[in-house]
């Protein structure tokens, strides 16, 4: 039994059809729920952690007195209360907020099948130069006006990422 030439055109119109209106309801979703699949949104996503990361890390790698002397004692405590104290004076809250959005799209992306952010790998100190410099006032946010999952992406990931570094050998263990 052949199929005629008359009937392939029918199921290929057919077929045409099916991935169009596919496609278009693809598009009406992902402009519904925000959510954009198979996609490259490295530029969006690296400018966003640029201007919401890094100033912060920058602030915190210039450091205190207070914050220089904890580190040369090592005393995490005296460091943590130097740092909430360093976040209060500059009034830092409003850019940790932002900070923490960012650093949790990038992840987002980053571990997602449907986006990919180019060169994470170059991302991954700072993402934990962050967490480990201001986990003390992400956390102490948690629940106060926030979720109490504030920031535990970063969390999870910074922990990833030193564990890394510590089975690599390049941080002590």
């Amino acid at each position: 039994m052949w199929i005629t030439r008359t009937v392939l055109n029918e199921y290929l119109d057919v077929l045409t059809k099916i991935l169009s209106i596919a496609a278009i309801l693809l598009v009406a979703a992902q402009f519904m729920f925000g959510v954009t699949i198979f996609a490259n949104r490295t530029g969006e996503l690296t400018d966003r952690f640029t201007d919401n990361v890094l100033p912060l890390v920058v602030i915190a790698d210039a450091g205190t007195a207070e914050m220089n002397q904890a580190i040369v004692s090592n005393d995490p405590a005296a460091f943590e209360l130097s740092v909430e104290n360093l976040v209060e004076t500059e009034k830092l809250y409003g850019k940790l907020i932002s900070g923490v959005d960012a650093a949790e799209a990038l992840i987002r992306c980053h571990s997602s099948y449907f986006c990919t952010v180019d060169s994470y790998r170059d991302f991954e100190q700072v993402i934990r130069r962050f967490w480990y410099t201001f986990r003390i006032a992400i956390i102490k946010q948690r629940g106060n006006l926030l979720p109490k999952q504030f920031g535990a992406m970063i969390e999870a990931e910074a922990a990833r990422i030193l564990n890394a570094e510590r089975e690599a050998g390049r941080l002590p263990k």
